[in-house]
C-alpha cells in the first residue's frame, strides 16, 4: 500500500511538473526571426553648420524649417538566438523629410547666409544601420535579460535651398558609434510577449563628443493556430547629440536632435 501511494505521488508530481517545464524552454533555444515595421516618427531638436569660411553659424530648429511633421519610415530588425546563449541582431531604419518655411530673419548655414523674408526649402535624411552581439545569461521562455555590443553606422544629411535665389547649402556626415546594448523580454502568456532594447554611447576626444540613445519597447503577439507569424507595436526613440569636425576644411557641425514615435508592424519567428 505504501509503494502504491509512493508511486502515485512520483507520478503526480511528473504531470505537474510537465506543463512548467514546457513553459520555460532552456537557453539551448534556437531560433530565427525577422521584424519589418513602419515607424511614425517626428523629428525634434536643432542643427548648426559652420563652413570652411569660419562664419559662426545659426542654431535652427526643425520647426524654423519646417521640418516637425510626423512621418513614416520603413524600419526593420532581424535576429538570431544561438544555442548556449549567445544571439546575433541587426537592424536598418531610414527617415527623411522635407519642409518650406519662410524665415522672418536672417541666418547662416555653412558658407551660406539666408536673408530674411524669404523662402527656404530644406531636405533632411537620417539613416542608421547597426549590428549587435550579445549574450544572454538569462533565457527562459517567461523571462529573459541579456546585454552585449552594438556597431551603428549613422549617415545624416541637410540640404537648404533659397527658394528665391536659388543657392544652397549642404551637409552630409557618416558617423560610426560603437554602443552598448541591454535587452529583456517577458511572456505572460503564450504567443504574447513585451520586449525592450536600449542602445547606449556617450563619449568625447579633441573637441568632439557624441551621445546616442537608441531605444524601443514593444509588444508582439503570435497566434496558436499560426505560431510562426504574429503582429507588433511599440515606441521608438533616438537621440542624436553629436559634435564633430573636420580640422582640415575648417568645418563644424553640431545635431541636438531627437527622432521618435509609435510603430506597427509584422514578426516572423522559426
Amino acid at each position: 500500500m505504501t509503494s502504491a501511494r509512493g508511486a502515485l505521488c512520483v507520478v503526480s508530481l511528473t504531470c505537474l511538473a510537465l506543463p512548467a517545464w514546457s513553459m520555460d524552454d532552456s537557453a539551448t533555444d534556437y531560433w530565427v526571426r525577422l521584424m519589418p515595421d513602419v515607424w511614425f516618427a517626428q523629428l525634434r531638436g536643432s542643427i548648426a553648420y559652420q563652413g570652411s569660411n569660419g562664419v559662426p553659424p545659426s542654431s535652427l530648429t526643425m520647426n524654423d524649417l519646417d521640418l516637425g511633421q510626423r512621418k513614416a519610415a520603413p524600419n526593420i530588425e532581424a535576429g538570431v538566438n544561438f544555442p548556449f546563449l549567445f544571439t546575433i541582431d541587426a537592424g536598418y531604419s531610414s527617415f527623411s523629410n522635407s519642409g518650406s518655411a519662410n524665415v522672418d530673419q536672417s541666418f547662416v548655414f555653412g558658407n551660406t547666409i539666408y536673408q530674411a523674408n524669404t523662402t527656404v526649402d530644406t531636405k533632411v535624411a537620417l539613416r542608421d544601420a547597426w549590428g549587435e552581439i550579445g549574450i544572454r545569461p538569462i533565457d527562459r521562455s517567461v523571462f529573459g535579460f541579456g546585454v552585449g555590443i552594438a556597431v551603428h553606422a549613422v549617415h545624416g544629411s541637410v540640404e537648404i535651398t533659397d527658394a528665391q535665389a536659388g543657392t544652397d547649402e549642404s551637409f552630409s556626415k557618416t558617423v560610426p558609434l560603437p554602443a552598448l546594448s541591454v535587452r529583456a523580454h517577458l511572456t505572460p502568456i503564450r504567443g504574447l510577449t513585451f520586449e525592450a532594447r536600449v542602445h547606449i554611447f556617450d563619449a568625447g576626444y579633441d573637441g568632439q563628443h557624441a551621445k546616442y540613445t537608441d531605444a524601443e519597447a514593444q509588444v508582439s503577439y503570435r497566434p496558436r493556430v499560426l505560431p510562426f507569424i504574429g503582429i507588433l507595436g511599440g515606441y521608438h526613440y533616438t537621440l542624436y547629440d553629436l559634435h564633430v569636425k573636420d580640422t582640415n576644411d575648417n568645418e563644424e557641425a553640431s545635431i541636438d536632435v531627437t527622432l521618435a514615435g509609435p510603430y506597427v508592424g509584422l514578426i516572423a519567428q522559426f
